[in-house]
């Protein structure tokens, strides 16, 4: 893994040229992630060779865009773009050059491609380098071939240079050049950094200021394009929703002074929450006259796929409990309640997409009635129907984000699920700014608890002082305002 314009690919091929110039049958395969990156890394390759002196040049039988083949040695390379799944596939070779892995989309295709043409011997090569490109969508793969390498879980292993580390990336100081606050902590986190190193970075992102078309800023730009270690790449590449530093500061802390779980040692009265005890997090209990808010993710119940979750939240947006399993839809109707009427009746918040209707149907079957649920008055005839639970569009998924990344942002959210916020690190916008929450659930459970929280806080009504949450709850109820959420 790299910072841009290193100088990877150029020693690379460098040290692959050197073999196909003076070994026998040592052929192999470039590739990168787009057809005019192919073409450079192929132009190194001729660069190599055309600027070797004439008495060394071996004879050539194929040198174009496509292949370079020395037949005295029986050597050479051929030279794919990443966005055929069938690249790699045919031949027999020594070595792979693998340019910009993280951005290939055909990885697995591929990988099983280039990995069956080089077979498992001491003088036979794949090289991956490429810089970061998120925890998820594209880079997904690259991020997870980086985290096996790292842990020795793979026969690839890791390599990282810092941006720092090259000596290009550094300037002559300009006249009353001073530390910024930031570039101080950097400096006392990074010993090896130099002024000069940061006189440089001063300059670049200035650089990146200038796009205005960018979804990061100037400085997520540079922490994308030139990493001062493995895991800041991850962390700020793929135009990450949630703040990555935060995120990462909360997930280390909670592995180090882990939130206390209790749900072994407190009594339940219902079945379905002693059933499914093994799936339940509860890290406070239920507290009297306090008001608590259930969000729940709906999955199919099949062994593979998404989960069913829940995640609980009281009135100060502390997490309280969450539920992480698979369960019929039907049945996780049954565990919702159950664990709804342990919190105090606890307000829920069900998406209904799908096969959150199953479930809906059964809370609805069952008489539970403290449900989220919408007056929409239709724009022609004017009649108002009441809808149950959340229903999932381009707008309210956009809602509940929106009030979700600036919770997170104002600390206005104590989360001790570490699975959860190792789920926010991943979750990414699109170049068309679209935010892909499948196989998300626990953010999506977390985000509708939020949302039911939210939907308390726009009615404003006098309450008499004995009246306890769930009076209020139930006076809110009665409220029947146009579009009103109660």
């Amino acid at each position: 893994m790299k910072p841009r314009q290193c100088g990877f690919s150029t020693l690379v091929g460098g040290m692959f040229s050197h073999r196909m110039f003076t070994d026998l049958n040592f052929y192999g395969l470039a590739m990168a992630d787009k057809h005019d990156r192919t073409q450079s890394i192929a132009s190194i390759y001729k660069y190599f060779y055309e600027n070797l002196p004439d008495q060394l040049k071996p004879s050539v039988t194929k040198f174009n865009t496509e292949e370079v083949y020395f037949d005295i040695f029986k050597s050479g390379i051929s030279f794919m773009t990443g966005n055929d799944p069938q690249a790699g596939r045919s031949g027999t070779r020594k070595f792979g050059h693998l340019s910009e892995w993280a951005f290939i989309r055909y990885t697995s295709e591929i990988d099983e491609g280039v990995q069956n043409s080089i077979p498992l011997d001491p003088d036979t090569y794949i090289i991956k380098e490429s810089t970061a490109n998120g925890k998820s969508g594209l880079g997904k793969a690259f991020y997870d071939l980086w985290n096996a390498a790292k842990r020795g879980d793979s026969i690839y292993k890791p390599f990282f240079v810092a941006w720092y580390e090259v000596d290009d990336y550094k300037l002559p100081l300009e006249p009353g050049f001073s530390l910024s606050r930031e570039e101080k902590d950097l400096i006392k986190r990074i010993p090896p950094l130099t002024k000069e190193n940061l006189q440089w970075r001063r300059m670049k992102i200035t650089e990146y200021a200038t796009d205005e078309n960018s979804l990061l800023s100037p400085e997520e730009r540079f922490n994308q394009d030139f990493p001062v270690d493995d895991v800041t790449a991850f962390l700020s590449t793929g135009s990450p929703l949630f703040d990555q530093i935060e995120l990462d500061k909360k997930i280390n802390m909670l592995k180090q002074s882990p939130k206390r779980e209790i749900q072994n040692i407190l009594t339940y009265k219902n079945q379905f929450i002693r059933d499914n005890i093994q799936n339940i997090k509860i890290y406070s209990p239920p507290r009297e006259n306090k008001q608590y808010f259930l969000g729940a993710d709906v999955s199919e119940g099949l062994a593979v796929g998404d989960a069913s979750t829940i995640s609980i939240i009281d009135h100060e947006y502390t997490q309280v409990a969450s539920y992480y399993g698979k369960l019929d839809p039907d049945l996780f109707g049954h565990l919702i309640i159950a664990m709804a009427e342990f919190y105090n009746n606890a307000l829920v918040v069900q998406e209904v997409n799908n096969m959150g209707h199953t479930t809906m149907t059964t809370i609805r079957n069952e008489g539970y009635s403290h449900v989220y649920r919408k007056v929409i008055e239709d724009k022609i005839t004017k009649e108002k129907t009441t809808k149950l639970g959340w229903r999932t569009t381009k707008e309210s998924k956009q809602d509940m984000l929106n009030h979700f990344v600036k919770l997170f942002r104002d600390s206005g959210l104590k989360i001790f699920d570490v699975s959860l916020l190792i789920e926010m690190t991943a979750i990414t916008r699109g170049d068309n700014g679209i935010v892909e929450l499948n196989g998300k659930d626990r953010v999506v459970a977390m985000g509708l608890a939020c949302m039911g929280r939210k939907a308390t806080q726009k009615l404003t009504i006098k309450t008499d002082r004995n009246k306890t949450p769930l009076d209020i709850m139930k006076q809110f109820s009665k409220n029947k305002k146009k579009d009103r959420i109660f």
